[in-house]
């Protein structure tokens, strides 16, 4: 009893260390100060303590509350047994977008080269206040052997909506998703595996790097400096994957998501890997990795 109320405790200090990190997020009417000039119904949103404007919206828009956010994802994941004591927070572009991500579980096989390849799976709630972004909930791994995580986008899972009035009530009835989210790492265990059991060949990956970059090995004479520089350092980190796991799909699968983790030159890792191109490049690999079996 003494331990399950000391990690009860553990888990909402973590919640309450978070709580102080959010801000409320207010929509405001936009005028030009001037007499005559008549504005439409558009609003800006900014942080209730002011700063940049995030967005301009119309009269529908209504931003989802960071702290409306944390409450039910923590409600819901207590339902599910789920230990929120390792939730984190995430300001993306300034504010402009937020997430939560928690871990759910782990899963774990033997690679081609015949080691344990562990990852940890976890559910991530995001959203923003520019107009544009929905409120979504997905999954992402985070592979132990080589620190690279990225978005699971080829699972059955998958949660969003738009941030407008008539959807705002939908974020307190979160927890059929969560369980869904928990419920979905048999699923991301089996797509690595299968991954893992495809054998590749130079060809392979010369086929792959192509479809997922658009650079040809094949071209590599006549392509600019800037070019063959970024094709040497992909290979390099396909060859480093392949040392550790095999030559396999998985192998290329994660070749990339190691130049995404760690190599290209961001200005900021958690955008480039969340919301910028650094997401679409590890998707692409996913779906030319899936289409090798």
């Amino acid at each position: 009893m003494e331990n399950i109320l000391s990690n009860i405790g553990t888990q909402f200090a973590a919640v309450e260390k978070i709580e102080k990190q959010l801000f409320d997020v207010v929509k405001l009417k936009l005028n030009t100060g001037l007499e005559g000039y008549n504005v439409p119904k558009h609003y800006g949103v900014f942080k209730g303590t002011g700063g940049d404007c995030f967005g301009i919206v119309g009269d529908v828009y209504e931003p989802t509350q960071p702290k409306l956010i944390l409450s039910s994802l923590v409600e819901c994941a207590a339902s599910s047994d789920v230990d929120f004591s390792q939730i984190n927070y995430t300001e993306h572009k300034g504010g402009k977008m937020i997430r939560f991500d928690a871990p759910i579980g782990k899963i774990s096989f033997k690679n081609m080269r015949g080691i344990e390849d562990e990852s940890i799976v976890k559910l991530n709630v995001q959203t923003g206040f520019d107009g544009h972004t929905k409120t979504t909930m997905f999954l992402t791994t985070y592979r132990m052997i080589c620190a690279n995580g990225m978005k699971a986008t080829k699972t059955e899972f998958a949660v969003s909506y738009k941030n407008v009035k008539g959807n705002v009530g939908k974020v307190l009835s979160m927890c059929e998703a969560v369980s869904q989210a928990v419920s979905q790492q048999d699923q991301l265990k089996e797509l690595y595996t299968h991954l893992n059991s495809i054998k590749v060949g130079q060809k392979e990956v010369n086929d792959f790097l192509l479809k997922v970059t658009g650079l040809d090995q094949a071209q590599y004479n006549e392509m600019n400096a800037a070019k063959r520089k970024r094709l040497d350092a992909i290979n390099e980190s396909v060859a480093i994957e392949f040392n550790r796991t095999g030559a396999t799909a998985f192998g290329l699968l994660n070749g990339i998501t190691h130049y995404t983790n760690h190599v290209v030159d961001a200005e900021n890792r958690q955008d480039y890997l969340y919301i910028d191109s650094g997401v679409e490049l590890n998707d692409k690999a996913l779906k030319f990795a899936l289409e090798l079996s």
